[in-house]
């Protein structure tokens, strides 16, 4: 049976399960706070079944959360000229992260670094992060995983050379953090700065 949460949540929801009915019987204040953590946990891990079945060149997005950035960039993969979209996650938003569309993993690169505001537009270059190159017909599009002033963990188990398809989870950042994305330059982007976006729902847009 598929959990309603991400798997790596079930240790944290567990540990906090056990602790409430402990503390319950011995010190109900504390009950209630591992309670209320117990449900924040749940809530925060949760794993939307939503997908959407994207048409041949339609990119979907790779995160839930607030769009806060769109410009014209370099793809530090290959750097050629690109679209790079930045989104946000606050800790109310799924962390799981997705693939945007049908490709083979080309690139891979985890890189320490800080832990400042993910909304900061620099938090890319000097936050800890990991990039996911991908290779579709679309062309070359490349996620970052991006940790923010909470986030202390990215999890990427996804392995260079493998096929993903469309809206596959490849991942998740573990309590608020960013999720920046560049696109082939010729996309038409279907949406703007402050719009909220849904990982593998939403389409960013269609490579002309």
């Amino acid at each position: 049976m598929r959990l309603p949460i991400a798997k790596e949540g079930v240790a944290y929801s567990l540990l906090l399960a056990f602790l409430t009915v402990l503390f319950l019987f011995i010190l109900p204040v504390v009950a209630i706070v591992t309670g209320l953590l117990f449900l924040f946990c749940l809530y925060f891990f949760r794993d939307p079944k939503e997908r959407t079945e994207p048409k041949p060149g339609e990119i979907l997005s790779p995160a839930y959360g607030t769009v806060v950035q769109i410009i014209d960039d370099l793809n530090p993969a290959d750097q050629n000229p690109a679209k790079k979209v930045g989104i946000f996650l606050s800790v109310f938003d799924v962390h799981m992260n997705y693939s945007p569309m049908n490709g083979m993993v080309t690139h891979l690169e985890y890189k320490k670094g800080k832990f400042c505001n993910a909304m900061n537009p620099q938090a890319a270059d000097i936050n800890e992060n990991n990039s996911v190159g991908i290779q579709g017909k679309e062309g070359q599009v490349l996620v970052k995983q991006i940790a923010g002033l909470i986030a202390r963990r990215i999890v990427c188990p996804i392995k260079k050379g493998v096929e993903l398809l469309a809206g596959q989870k490849i991942g998740l950042i573990q309590f608020g953090s960013r999720v920046d994305i560049w696109l082939p330059k010729d996309i038409a982007l279907h949406i703007r700065k402050g719009d909220r976006v849904k990982g593998g729902v939403t389409i960013l847009g269609r490579v002309q």
